[in-house]
């Protein structure tokens, strides 16, 4: 898949094969409750975005910044595989396992979405 995507004053890029987005997840939980979350997500959604395509997954929690967050990051070969994966995730039993075990632990989030460059 290639298009371009253009930047502000810089021309465009060109999205060629082989290019990976970088996706990260950045959970903010309760006072103190990071620890349950990063467990979790370490127990059973880095094998879940492994069957869903995902590469290179990894669980971080902060050392600056807001308190209590935790961020899952995993690389994927497009947005639109993203996408795609994404519906699935939700059907997927063990996605409502991890939402089970993590209900009332998680105050908001947003992701964010990476061109991997090198």
């Amino acid at each position: 898949v290639q298009f371009v995507r253009r930047r502000k004053g810089r021309g465009s890029v060109r999205y060629k094969e082989g290019m990976m987005i970088r996706v990260r997840s950045v959970l903010q939980t309760k006072w103190g409750k990071a620890d349950e979350v990063a467990a979790a997500l370490k127990e059973g959604m880095n094998q879940l975005a492994k069957e869903m395509g995902g590469r290179n997954p990894h669980i971080l929690t902060d050392l600056s910044g807001p308190f209590h967050r935790v961020v899952e990051e995993i690389d994927v070969e497009s947005l639109a595989h993203w996408e795609q994966n994404r519906s699935k995730l939700f059907s997927h039993p063990e996605f409502a396992k991890f939402m089970a075990r993590v209900d009332g632990l998680i105050e908001s989030g947003y992701q964010e979405f990476f061109t991997i460059e090198s």
